[in-house]
């Protein structure tokens, strides 16, 4: 990596004040939302801070143009539909409150009117972290938000702010995991990784949006540059610091998916580590503690998985005359295993289920491939 006075920064830093004056003021003319001035310099403020965090990871990752263009294109592809959402929605959305006020996502609506009323108030902003407030079990995302609007936007209600961090964030995960992938693969294949995270439908509606996912996916991608440096001896002490960082501020994000995510990351490591041991009673004492953990991980998250299954049930039959027909005709008790076998063998059921946001398995299928990968 070359030392910054060396790859002319001045000049990267002078073209990022412009565009974030740009964006800042772009953003703030078509969404229209307060006043002028007070919503230019929010803009412009989080838009600097979060290109200029852009620029040094990518310097950081080795300052490639195929990168820089990946993570352009992917910020700026978030940034206009975040903005088309907020302005269209309440013209050409469902005549519902989310969607008349510019939100795609129901618990993001809940949360960020959440987070504006406790940025209004004289309340402490750790009261994130109540469970009284009921649109954030973990209080990261709402304490971030509440942050925001507070320090950046007290005059008026301006969700687009956030929508900028989640942009950011999906565009600051591609130059982590290509780093990764490149330890391994080859050059083309960290391409195709690259692009495919650019213009995948689904993290581009989130990284336009005010969800957790974009957090965690860059968190993921993260933890994975972290293990794979840690396996390989590379830089060790650093690896370690970052995963430290990286876990807590995943836990204020989402326990319930940072936790699985540590179990495949020691999963992982296990599997490296004890493939170099040839003795046998430590791999068989290892796979045992391994086997009970998972049972003991899924004894204590069986509760959250039965409300989720019961709500994407529920979800699948109200969307779904067929099942509705068949619904009807089957016993109670042989309800559930029927919708699991009809969303495990039929690809139209399951679109539907990819399309219900399983944010668990989701995030954790992604941590997991790119583990297999690496």
């Amino acid at each position: 990596m070359k030392p910054l006075k060396e790859w002319n920064f001045e000049v990267y830093l002078a073209l990022i004040v412009g565009l974030s004056l740009a964006l800042g003021a772009g953003i703030q003319g078509l969404v229209g939302v307060g006043r002028f001035l007070p919503g230019f310099v929010a803009g412009s403020l989080i838009s600097f801070f979060c290109l200029f965090v852009m620029l040094l990871v990518w310097h950081w990752a080795g300052s490639g143009k195929a990168v820089a263009l990946m993570m352009l294109i992917a910020f700026g592809l978030r940034i206009i539909l975040a903005v088309f959402l907020i302005i269209g929605l309440p013209n050409f959305g469902y005549d519902n409150d989310e969607q008349q006020a510019g939100f795609v996502f129901n618990d993001a609506y809940r949360r960020e009117g959440t987070a504006w009323a406790l940025a209004q108030s004289d309340e402490s902003l750790l009261m994130a972290f109540d469970d009284e407030l009921g649109t954030d079990q973990y209080g990261g995302m709402l304490l971030m938000s509440s942050l925001v609007y507070r320090v950046l936007s007290p005059d008026a209600f301006r969700p687009v702010l956030i929508s900028i961090i989640s942009a950011a964030a999906m565009s600051l995960s591609i130059p982590i995991l290509l780093a990764t992938i490149r330890r391994k693969f080859s050059p083309r294949v960290a391409l195709w990784a690259g692009w495919i995270m650019v213009f995948y439908p689904e993290g581009v509606l989130l990284g336009a949006s005010q969800m957790r996912e974009p957090l965690m996916i860059l968190l993921i991608t993260v933890l994975i540059w972290a293990v794979a440096h840690w396996l390989d001896r590379d830089r060790v002490k650093l690896a370690i610091t970052v995963f430290v960082v990286d876990l807590a501020i995943f836990l204020l994000i989402s326990s319930r998916v940072a936790i699985p995510c540590i179990g495949v990351a020691g999963l992982w490591i296990w599997v490296v580590e004890s493939s170099k041991s040839k003795k046998l009673w430590p791999k068989v004492v290892g796979w045992l503690v391994i086997a009970l953990g998972g049972l003991v991980s899924l004894s204590f998250f069986k509760p959250w998985l039965d409300e989720v299954f019961r709500w994407d049930a529920h979800l699948t039959i109200l969307n779904s005359g067929m099942v509705d027909f068949l619904v009807e005709s089957m016993p109670e008790n042989g309800l559930s295993p029927s919708l699991w076998a009809m969303g495990c063998s039929s690809p139209c059921c399951l679109l539907r289920w990819s399309r219900l946001r399983l944010r668990f398995g989701r995030e954790l299928a992604f941590f997991a491939q790119s583990v297999g990968m690496h």
